[in-house]
């Protein structure tokens, strides 16, 4: 065991690992007792990813027009984030479509081919994230701030599925990664996302983010019914669904006057 003043700085190695494709030094397979005992540096993580979106969107503006950008940006996310998140979304759209019990569900999400129903919610969400980034003023500060902070409200949600529901199969892999997440993981994310959220948004942000965990909730509850609880693709479709939520949501507030 590492000493006890490295656990963080190898908690946090173990999350950028998992949700990113950054090389790291990390070369042995995580457990998901490790990811999940991670996950408390997920949001940190997501605001890792937002300042390379940000940046990358800052410099790409000097060369494309924004439509362009925009998809460029929803593009660099997924290949950034290694497209785990959008093939947790893809394997849970497929498992959802089968009318067989949740355990054939479950096995379903296991299959590492994607069905059509995968493609479609893969291909429906990417275009509802590059539909509302766009909405967005291309020339104001806001644009930029979402991109940093959008990335950290979809890896806080991760969190809060893992925290809140129970793993699909409580003796396996899944049960392993809810089991290394902890209360404390919970608190220490949720305070990252805030902060985050809050000092680039103010309240509209804190709108943002309620209703990121009220869509979150409400989607773990449903999966919770179809599959029994959640697994670990179920996490990724969380996820990438609270990323969409953030981009209407602010789309929305902007349409309307208040952000």
């Amino acid at each position: 065991m590492p000493p006890a003043p490295e656990e963080p700085r190898l908690k946090f190695l173990a999350a950028l690992r998992y949700l990113t494709t950054i090389p790291l030094p990390l070369r042995r397979p995580l457990s998901p007792g490790e990811i999940g005992a991670s996950a408390l540096f997920f949001p940190l993580v997501g605001l890792v990813i937002g300042l390379f979106l940000a940046a990358s969107g800052w410099l790409l503006k000097l060369l494309f027009p924004s439509a362009l950008v925009n998809v460029l940006i929803i593009g660099g996310l997924a290949a950034f984030s290694g497209a785990r998140q959008l093939g947790g979304l893809a394997h849970t759209a497929d498992g959802l479509v089968s009318h067989a019990g949740p355990e054939t569900r479950l096995r379903i999400t296991d299959d590492k081919r994607v069905g059509s129903f995968g493609i479609i919610a893969v291909a429906a969400l990417l275009l509802l994230k590059y539909v509302a980034l766009d909405s967005l003023p291309q020339s104001q500060s806001l644009w930029l701030y979402a991109l940093i902070y959008f990335p950290v409200l979809g890896r806080w949600a991760m969190v809060y599925a893992i925290f809140s529901f129970r793993g699909a199969r409580p003796s396996g892999p899944d049960g392993d990664f809810k089991r290394g997440a902890r209360w404390y993981g919970m608190l220490a994310a949720t305070l990252i996302a805030l902060g985050v959220t809050f000092s680039l948004a103010r309240l509209p942000g804190l709108v943002i983010m309620a209703g990121v965990f009220a869509v979150a909730g409400l989607l773990g509850l449903y999966l919770k019914s179809r599959f029994g609880g959640l697994n670990i693709a179920a996490y990724g479709a969380v996820g990438e669904l609270a990323e969409a939520t953030a981009l209407v949501m602010l789309s929305l507030l902007v349409h309307i006057g208040l952000a």
